[in-house]
């Protein structure tokens, strides 16, 4: 196979996949049940989570036994079934599974679920 239908190849795959979708959320954890980089490991592991970056994040109440972090993440919804073929179904999966992972007290979402334009190859 010649490089140029290799490439042809691979810009059709892209062209007909959906785009990388964005969100960002307050992260609540219980440091006595998991730390926080085995959390956000758990998280990584998400389906269709591709990247997770954690910020740190203050709360109103500073002698909270939790441990807070703003996450930004990004998600492909390629791996989702077609039943979950619309934004809000695939965020709302995601939201889920972080929520059922040990040590999450609670995942709130901040930011609204918005596309990232995808790369293109040239």
């Amino acid at each position: 196979m010649k490089l140029s239908e290799l490439k042809q190849l691979i810009q059709e795959e892209y062209a007909s996949s959906k785009k990388v979708l964005a969100i960002g959320g307050v992260l609540v954890i219980n440091p006595e049940v998991a730390k926080m980089k085995y959390i956000l490991s758990d998280v990584r592991a998400v389906l269709g989570v591709t990247i997770v970056n954690n910020r740190e994040y203050q709360s109103g109440n500073p002698s909270s036994k939790y441990e807070y972090a703003y996450l930004d993440i990004k998600i492909d919804p390629s791996p989702f079934p077609k039943g979950l073929g619309n934004t809000q179904a695939i965020v709302n999966k995601v939201e889920a599974d972080i929520k059922k992972i040990r040590g999450v007290v609670t995942f709130k979402l901040k930011e609204k679920a918005h596309d990232v334009k995808t790369w293109t190859i040239s």
